[in-house]
């Protein structure tokens, strides 16, 4: 199986003023955002051949290859080096899950002639770390150049629905060309609050999945958090709603980049089951095994949290 992951890099820093933070005793920069979900598809994914292809600033290249080394289903000849710095992104915890993001310094667009070597492939994950990743026109040249071999892509909404304020806060708004954005894949993904924010007129979420499933998409997922992830399906123009409760873990330290994990395990469950609740069910399991450790730190030993749980590939 060969699969592209397409996504911007991020530099994670924890910062906290007043209260409790994953962050405060253990100071310091960490790999973020795509990094998460191709740590994900290299742990799980062992007979795969995974691509990830996105830029790194010059600073960070080459620690960064160094870090990914240890993949050995991962070729990294994807991984172009970015004239500028790595988008770095400030992570101020409040109130249990809420949260203050800001990023500095988001990177281009990833160029189609950077992608189009590297296809035709089995699956693509699109993550929109940023919502600056790839333009629609990309993603259009994309679905259109992998018809012929039936490529699945899944679409991680994500940042799509983020602006950027003058303090480089991000905030949630609507996204006027969602429709579009959905159309161009074959699986979507988002969590609660991207799910209100997406439209420009108010739906409820089942009028939502309805018209994102009429596009001819054979699944949606809606992450939940602490309660678990609902995933929709279409199967011979029939809806079916599926609630799947989360993974409850026992020492839980920091949800950052659960939504990461869980796209890499999605995708890569349902290239192979092509079983949209079958792959929800795995990947909610997946996503919870994140949160035993802040940041990525402890990334490399998802694939055994996992197995400890019960989980079966």
């Amino acid at each position: 199986m060969k699969i592209l992951i397409l996504g911007h890099l991020c530099l994670d820093t924890f910062t906290n003023r007043g209260e409790p933070s994953p962050g405060e005793t253990d100071e310091g920069i960490r790999w973020g955002g795509i990094f998460f979900s191709l740590a994900t598809m290299a742990n799980l994914a062992e007979e795969a051949k995974i691509f990830p292809i996105f830029g790194v600033g010059t600073r960070e290249n080459e620690r960064f290859l160094k870090r990914i080394e240890r993949y050995q289903n991962v070729d990294p000849s994807g991984i172009y080096r970015l004239p500028g710095p790595t988008n770095h992104v400030y992570l101020e915890y409040r109130q249990g899950e809420k949260r203050i993001e800001c990023s500095k310094s988001i990177a281009p667009p990833i160029p189609l002639h950077r992608i189009e070597p590297y296809l035709p492939a089995d699956a693509i994950l699109v993550n929109m770390i940023s919502g600056f990743d790839l333009t629609l026109e990309t993603l259009s040249t994309l679905r259109m150049l992998s018809q012929t071999n039936q490529t699945l892509i899944h679409l991680d909404i994500h940042s799509l629905t983020l602006g950027i304020d003058e303090q480089f806060r991000r905030f949630h708004r609507p996204l006027e060309t969602w429709r579009r954005w959905c159309y161009l894949a074959d699986t979507v993904q988002m969590n609660e609050e991207e799910a209100k924010a997406l439209p420009l007129e108010y739906l409820q979420e089942e009028d939502l999945a309805k018209q994102i499933l009429s596009l001819g998409l054979r699944g949606l997922l809606i992450t939940r958090g602490t309660r678990g992830v609902t995933a929709w399906g279409q199967e011979h123009k029939r809806i079916s709603r599926k609630d799947i409760t989360a993974v409850m873990v026992e020492h839980p330290s920091d949800s950052t980049g659960c939504g990461d994990v869980f796209a890499a395990a999605f995708c890569y469950h349902f290239a192979q089951s092509q079983n949209v609740t079958a792959a929800a069910e795995s990947a909610n399991r997946i996503a919870a095994a994140n949160v035993a450790y802040v940041g990525s730190d402890g990334i490399d030993t998802i694939a055994e949290t996992v197995r400890q749980v019960g989980e079966t590939k």
